[in-house]
């Protein structure tokens, strides 16, 4: 008997029934940064040092 033993169903996995944008933030090229910096309360210097790039 393996030590892992695999499971396929044919059931709903653990993040099924969530949607795959939930905070309407955009996915791919319709990714809007600005709304997950105003979702997080990031100030423009944060948002730098996170991105590793200058502030302007």
């Amino acid at each position: 008997m393996p030590a892992i033993e695999v499971l396929t169903s044919k059931g709903f996995a653990l993040f099924d029934t969530i949607p795959p944008d939930l905070l309407g933030f955009g996915l791919g090229s319709s990714f809007n940064a600005k709304s997950v910096q105003t979702f997080l309360s990031l100030k423009k210097e944060e948002v730098s040092r996170i991105a590793d790039v200058s502030p302007k």
